[in-house]
């Protein structure tokens, strides 16, 4: 694996980790004289949170909005329930992942993705669960551990001091490994796993001094990103909370490298062992 450094990072998550991650095809419009309560067990039998609605105007129709008026007046056409989308809720395929997550995790109504002169995807919480969430949760897991590796290798004699010494031997043996095949990394601390390196964010005070999370919330960092690289994360609400923690957590470390609170001449980050 390459070394990345800081420029390279910002690229990768502006240009390819982004809504085209997640976003889902959005199925044909509805009919604007599709009766209101059809169009409503329509959006409910498949679980869709909204339909477009066909017209020379955009229009879509929330499940919501279609149950309500089906409770009253079941047999008024659909085309009056629907609403134009809201503008927050419009967006590109381009837009970058992190402001896709911080959009759902305000709001949980739908993102609709434009290409052209029509809305092409849809993107929900739901699609978060999955290969899409999966993939898009690890991207941006590995990123930050990347990124929370290059910060301790600024103090590396404090983070090494601060390890006990199973954690130690462990390093020291996944470095003789790569020496074995003549790819070892020069300190021992690029072969910690992830969960050692919120440890020692913590017990470091980088956590509280860099707003870089709780222990709870690295716990749950930890767990999202076991579950992703074992398998499809089945909960769509867990693997949006920790990739938009992740992205935060990217977002307040570039800021401190950017206003000084690294090391000076930090310019690049080395690859390193991911484990759990």
């Amino acid at each position: 694996m390459p070394s990345l450094n800081r420029s390279e990072l910002a690229r990768f998550l502006s240009e390819d980790l982004t809504a085209a991650a997640v976003m889902v095809p959005i199925n044909d419009p509805i009919g604007p004289d599709e009766r209101v309560i059809d169009a409503h067990h329509y959006l409910a039998e498949n679980k869709f949170d909204l339909a477009l609605v066909s017209g020379d105007r955009l229009l879509v129709l929330s499940q919501a909005a279609a149950g309500q008026a089906a409770a009253t007046t079941p047999s008024r056409p659909a085309g009056e329930v629907a609403e134009s989308p809201r503008r927050d809720r419009v967006i590109e395929r381009t837009l970058p992942l992190r402001q896709v997550t911080s959009k759902l995790r305000q709001d949980r109504y739908p993102l609709l993705v434009v290409g052209g002169d029509a809305i092409t995807h849809i993107i929900n919480v739901a699609d978060f669960a999955g290969v899409a969430g999966t993939a898009a949760a690890l991207m941006a897991l590995l990123t930050l551990d990347l990124r929370l590796n290059a910060l301790l290798l600024t103090r590396a004699d404090d983070a090494w001091r601060a390890l006990n010494s199973e954690q130690r031997r462990s390093a020291k043996k996944w470095q003789r490994k790569a020496a074995a095949k003549h790819a070892e990394l020069e300190s021992p601390l690029n072969y910690l796993s992830m969960s050692t390196r919120l440890q020692l964010v913590r017990t470091l005070g980088l956590a509280e001094e860099l707003d870089l999370g709780t222990e709870d919330e690295h716990e749950m960092l930890v767990e999202t990103r076991n579950a992703a690289a074992h398998g499809e994360l089945h909960d769509p609400v867990a693997a949006l909370q920790a990739t938009d923690l992740a992205e935060q957590l990217l977002e307040r470390l570039d800021q401190a490298e950017q206003e000084g609170a690294w090391a000076a001449g930090l310019t690049s980050e080395p690859a390193l062992r991911h484990s759990s």
